[in-house]
């Protein structure tokens, strides 16, 4: 392989246009050759692609291709994984990696039989303080950890189209929170007892999805942890992740988006973050430079897909808690 590798990029949204922007421009291992997806012929001229596909089999299946992004619905990622994989291509997938887990795990041990590279997108393990928080964690400087609290909150809904194709609430974005308790936590979780509704947002109950919910989990080390996940949060977006542990606490994220502060004769001010591009922009470069440099340095997923079928696991336990009303034990 060469000393860059050849991508193509599957899913022309509002993400996959963020992935396409930073492949080309911020990441010198990647050279991004084609996109396929909806505004596939949109991007690739703005671009200068040389392969654009409204269908995603020309993309994985052009020889100029190294290894594919997969940045589509949720829907159509596990097709797109096997095709990826039949073709021996290194994949990265945003989460979640299906609607449901069902039928997952032959695919999971397909990827084991074949060592294919199978890389997850849960872009918080690589944002500067989750990653910092991580190793002192790991290096036991905080003792053991015992209790995790999570704070995810949009500042406002996204279109119906979207949640009706993402997942919804706790499948799409309480995803990060249950990735990032494992990892954190270094345990794997017990139980889960979600609390949750729709108290804004009533068109989603066409859709079966709800705008607000806490999680209780339990851990099987022992600890426990407390998540909070909202789609109002209408003063910014807001996200939060603290570990309490023996002997130290650690949190990360933060409010003040610009480093200035306001003063006048009532109050001290400052803006707020508003959406989750700009805040986790560095998060997604390094998780797409990360991807690119294993791939060509032959090294292993450090997110697998085993961390994704877990993660999507646990938040089907957390749905399912929510409709019964009562913890349920994974």
């Amino acid at each position: 392989m060469s000393e860059r590798l050849n991508v193509g990029l599957v899913g022309t949204g509002r993400l996959g246009y963020l992935y396409a922007e930073l492949l080309r421009t911020q990441i010198p291992e990647a050279n991004l050759v084609g996109i396929a997806g909806h505004r596939a012929e949109e991007i690739a001229k703005e671009w200068g692609l040389s392969v654009w596909s409204l269908d995603r089999a020309g993309l994985i299946n052009n020889p100029l291709i190294d290894a594919v992004i997969i940045v589509s619905s949720t829907n159509r990622h596990i097709e797109f994984i096997h095709e990826s994989i039949s073709v021996k291509k290194p994949v990265f997938c945003e989460k979640p990696l299906a609607m449901r887990s069902e039928n997952l795990d032959g695919l999971a041990r397909r990827i084991e039989e074949e060592k294919a590279y199978v890389q997850i997108g849960f872009m918080r393990r690589y944002d500067p303080g989750i990653a910092r928080m991580a190793d002192i964690i790991q290096q036991s400087e905080i003792g053991n950890p015992i209790l995790f609290k999570s704070t995810s909150r949009d500042k406002e809904l996204p279109t119906l189209e979207y949640c009706k194709t993402s997942g919804g609430l706790l499948l799409d974005m309480a995803i990060h929170d249950f990735d990032l308790a494992r990892w954190l936590m270094m345990s794997e979780i017990k139980s889960v007892y979600t609390t949750a509704g729709v108290f804004v947002y009533d068109e989603l109950l066409d859709i079966g999805d709800i705008d607000n919910a806490v999680c209780v989990l339990e851990f099987v080390n022992g600890g426990t942890g407390v998540i909070d996940v909202s789609r109002c949060a209408h003063y910014g977006y807001d996200v939060h992740t603290e570990v309490l542990g023996s002997h130290g606490m650690l949190r990360a994220g933060y409010y003040q988006d610009t480093p200035l502060l306001h003063f006048d004769d009532n109050r001290v001010s400052h803006d707020i973050v508003r959406e989750f591009g700009p805040r986790y922009r560095e998060a997604f470069r390094l998780q797409l430079t990360d991807f690119v440099h294993n791939v060509l340095q032959g090294i292993e997923s450090p997110i697998t897909f085993d961390d994704g079928l877990k993660a999507l696991k646990i938040a089907e336990v957390a749905k399912r808690s929510y409709e019964h009303g009562e913890r349920l034990y994974l």
